[in-house]
């Protein structure tokens, strides 16, 4: 189950195009969300843990510590603290078993929102 959950995340980040901070990101890809103070699962072959994660879009820009991913920030750029909570990548359960439950109980529990304020 473990190694499913790496190739997945690896293969995610290989079609997100994602990179560390080090190897730098263009200007015109300013992230438009930074998650900082986070502790952020990569799943990588490394199994790094980092401090920050950059976002544009639906896609990883950057990964790595606070300092170097705030650094990527542009003037539209929103960044939320994550208050040292953890973060791990999306994973999409294409074999659920939800017959029988009403939509309504299931869709709440996966805003945004929901899952920022846990």
């Amino acid at each position: 189950m473990r190694r499913l959950a790496l190739s997945a995340f690896v293969l995610f980040l290989l079609l997100a195009g994602g990179a560390s901070a080090e190897e730098g990101v263009r200007v015109e890809l300013a992230p438009d969300l930074i998650l900082v103070n986070a502790k952020v699962l990569t799943f990588d072959k490394d199994e790094r843990v980092v401090e920050a994660v950059a976002m544009k879009r639906d896609r990883i820009l950057a990964l790595g510590a606070n300092d170097s991913i705030r650094a990527l920030a542009g003037s539209r750029t929103e960044i939320i603290d994550a208050g040292g909570r953890l973060v791990l990548p999306g994973f999409v359960d294409a074999h659920s078993h939800t017959t029988g439950v009403p939509p309504a109980i299931l869709i709440p529990a996966f805003t945004s929102s929901a899952i920022i304020s846990r």
